[in-house]
């Protein structure tokens, strides 16, 4: 049986959640349910009626409550955005309505200081949510987080798998990645099988070979421009161990000079808030698990390049990656990315000083450009 808990509902009814409100006989906390046995908890405008020491005490009331990689939605009044805009029931919005006892406002938040309560009681993966409701929620002044009980270890991850991270490296390249590969696969006990060379494409066709040929179960590709944690590794390999429909499945990683995700999915690119995996065409190799039994009905070669129509590497060319998910594709097999599991992708940047002396920051491939020293296309 699916329980979703709203907390704080009021008169507000939303189909397949249960009310808890002190009007209807049921307190915000502590509630009546046992250790992660609550599939979601929706809290609507309720936290800021808590005590700064309340707030801490609720959250961590509502994490016991939830089960482990379970999500939790809150929306309380932003301060900034009411700071901001000064419409004239302001002071409503920050200190309540103050009608009844229960219609004060104890607490306020700000977009940083409620991600970091949300983080301190065990929740991760804090984004934004937009209300598909009435409530208090969907306000212009209302701050909505969502987050997910961190997932432990599952049985998948501690199984008794065969796995390597592989990754092409170039001679010289990022030490801050070296540092979050380290830290991020240590308590896992994952090896990194490291290959080196001119072409990008070659390197790692032999890194996959050679997890074949030691009959491994996953790899986890990396790239040598990303940056992640072990919590996004756990994540992961989380999901992938209880999703056996999913052949490979990577991280939600923004392209370069872009705000869009390193993904395609037909004509479809927006990405779902749900948090469920996207199904995709294609997807990238910066944190990425590929069961081998799945690699191994790929047509070789897994990786190749080509130029366009014109013989020129131009717009429509095909780069090795995307060949690789197309083979992948024509085998059968399935690829999704994880939007829980946002990792991050190196820039270089330049810090310069403009012409009203303000300090700004330009990727080194506009820098270029403005300069006028040499144009193209910029990594």
């Amino acid at each position: 049986m699916t329980v979703k808990l709203n907390i704080g509902a009021g008169e507000t009814q939303i189909e397949g959640f249960t009310p808890i409100d002190r009007k209807l006989g049921s307190d915000a906390f502590p509630l009546q349910y046992a250790d992660g046995s609550v599939d979601e908890i929706r809290a609507s405008h309720i936290l800021e009626h808590f005590s700064f020491g309340d707030v801490k005490k609720a959250l961590n009331e509502w994490h016991r409550v939830l089960k482990p990689g379970a999500r939790i939605r809150i929306s309380v009044p932003d301060f900034d955005e009411i700071k901001s805009k000064l419409d004239p029931n302001w002071r409503f919005h920050l200190m309540g309505g103050q009608t009844d006892a229960d219609n004060f406002h104890r607490s306020c938040f700000t977009d940083q200081l409620l991600s970091g309560y949300l983080n301190e009681a065990g929740f991760d993966g804090v984004c934004r949510w937009q209300s598909d409701n009435t409530d208090s929620a969907s306000l212009k002044v209302s701050r909505n987080l969502e987050a997910r009980k961190h997932q432990q270890t599952t049985e998948a991850t501690s199984l008794d798998l065969k796995i390597s991270a592989v990754m092409s490296v170039p001679r010289v390249g990022w030490n801050d990645n070296w540092g979050c590969v380290l830290e991020a696969l240590r308590p896992f006990n994952i090896p990194v099988r490291r290959f080196t060379g001119a072409f990008w494409g070659q390197c790692i066709q032999r890194a996959f070979e050679s997890c074949v040929a030691d009959d491994l179960d996953w790899i986890l590709s990396i790239d040598y421009d990303t940056m992640f944690t072990s919590k996004h590794i756990d994540s992961l390999m989380g999901r992938f161990g209880q999703s056996p429909e999913i052949d490979a499945i990577a991280g939600l990683q923004a392209r370069r000079l872009h705000e869009t995700p390193l993904m395609t999915r037909g004509k479809d690119t927006g990405v779902d808030v749900d948090g469920s995996p996207i199904k995709v065409h294609t997807a990238h190799f910066g944190l990425t698990l590929i069961r081998v039994d799945a690699l191994k009905k790929v047509a070789k070669p897994w990786f190749h390049s080509e130029p366009n129509k014109a013989g020129e590497w131009g717009d429509d060319h095909m780069d090795d990656d995307i060949w690789f998910w197309h083979q992948w594709r024509l085998a059968g097999n399935t690829i999704y990315v994880d939007p829980e599991v946002r990792i991050g992708h190196l820039e270089l940047m330049v810090s310069e000083f403009d012409e009203s002396m303000q300090n700004r920051h330009v990727h080194v491939g506009a820098w270029r450009d403005a300069h006028g020293i040499g144009k193209g296309r910029h990594a």
